[in-house]
């Protein structure tokens, strides 16, 4: 049961190719909200609250706050998506359309476990938002809502004290009653559950990029990808949103083509001359086609912006996904981005990046590989909640696989990425 619950999608909303990585599921290359496949719920009409502020309508004038049996509420609900909210937080949809709609007639002995009145009547406005729903609270991503979850000895006492093992307390009352016992197949939710912004603060959606110097330090972990991911397909399907291809690429290449293309000539130089990096290295790329288009990813974007005062800027080599998006309808085009993704429930930055890495590159990494300690973040953006590692393979890994592995030794792949190791 443990495994199919791990195998069961939570995710993390991003303002992510989603990883807005608070976009949908982009299947392949679609996981990312640069304009591919964005989930945007419908917004519910405004209208005036007592104290002046505009407080978006609930079509449903009542919420109704449920303590157990997560699945019996989805079924009433009928959401596709859920966001999963921090104790006592402000975000505008709990301010808006959630607090002040919160009826005690259905709270009975929950008041004192988790909602808390501010006044006498039933049907209650509530003013202080840390004194509302303390405790992990599940709302349905839509625009009238029924219920919402509470998840209860999780309030902000405990949550401070150990927010993941909470977190993990939240998903295993929402999923554990999907998976009967000894049951062995594989199921699947036919609902999404994403952390909201307000979880995403302390512990942000993990993104990693293996930055070297050495151009042959990132060949080495781009060829341990693509072997992997070889291995993987002998054995069965990738994950849906697996690269088609893996590359090294200057970062100086990249930026040429985000801020020096200022006309249409100079970007279809600084084009092709991606084109061509990525041709050289296996890509099955037609020079002389007609699609002469490549889209640089939201969360590649971000990591160009935060390094771009960094020592190496000019020097840095990294390791991108390569999406086909060249038989579009619309705007064809290679897109290229960075491994990465929403966290699930109860995951660390860390360990979200690195299941995320897997998934999308089949590279295998693990703290060892961590050049900078703490993930980066655009402090005062959007993307805050996102964090992004600059990693490289440790020396004694690569001095380790050029002995025992026998396959860097076959023709395409990197012959001496010892050399400076990690600059």
């Amino acid at each position: 049961m443990v495994e199919a619950m791990k195998r069961t999608a939570v995710g993390a909303d991003g303002g992510s190719h989603e990883k807005d990585r608070g976009g949908s599921g982009r299947g392949r290359g679609r996981k990312y909200g640069h304009g591919r496949g964005s989930n945007h719920p419908g917004r519910g009409a405004t209208g005036g609250s007592s104290n002046g502020s505009r407080v978006r309508r609930n079509h449903n004038k009542e919420v109704k706050v449920v303590t157990s049996n997560f699945p019996a509420m989805h079924k009433v609900c009928g959401a596709a998506r859920y966001k999963v909210h921090k104790p006592g937080c402000d975000c505008p949809k709990m301010e808006r359309q959630v607090r002040p709609f919160i009826s005690l007639n259905n709270a009975d002995e929950r008041v004192d476990s988790g909602v808390h009145a501010t006044g006498t009547n039933a049907g209650l406005n509530y003013r202080s938002s840390s004194q509302q729903l303390n405790g992990l609270v599940v709302v349905p991503d839509t625009k009238s809502i029924p219920s919402v979850y509470l998840c209860l000895g999780t309030g902000s006492d405990e949550f401070s004290r150990d927010s993941l093992s909470k977190e993990l307390k939240l998903k295993e009352e929402i999923f554990a009653p999907l998976f009967s016992a000894g049951d062995e197949q594989e199921q699947t939710a036919s609902f999404k559950v994403s952390c909201a912004a307000c979880l995403l603060k302390d512990e942000p959606n993990g993104f990693a990029c293996v930055s070297s110097s050495s151009s042959q330090t990132v060949d080495f972990a781009r060829d341990m990808a693509r072997h992997q991911a070889e291995e993987k397909r002998q054995e069965g399907p990738l994950h849906a949103d697996h690269a088609h291809h893996i590359c090294t690429l200057p970062r100086q290449m990249i930026w040429q083509l985000h801020d020096r293309a200022r006309t249409r000539e100079q970007k279809r130089t600084a084009t092709r001359e991606i084109m061509e990096h990525m041709s050289k290295q296996g890509v099955p790329i037609d020079m002389s086609g007609t699609v002469d288009n490549v889209e640089i990813g939201h969360h590649m974007f971000s990591l160009l912006h935060i390094t771009k005062n960094d020592t190496d800027a000019r020097t840095a080599h990294w390791l991108i996904l390569v999406y086909d998006d060249t038989s579009k309808s619309k705007n064809p085009c290679w897109t290229i981005d960075l491994p990465g993704g929403k966290r699930h429930l109860g995951e660390t930055t860390f360990d979200g990046t690195t299941r995320e890495t897997e998934e999308e590159m089949s590279l295998t990494i693990d703290k060892d590989w961590i050049l900078k300690g703490k993930p980066m973040r655009q402090v005062g953006k959007k993307d805050d909640i996102n964090g992004y590692y600059l990693i490289a393979p440790p020396t004694e890994l690569l001095a380790r696989s050029l002995t025992e592995n026998s396959f860097w030794r076959t023709p395409g792949f990197c012959t001496d990425p010892i050399s400076e190791v990690k600059t």
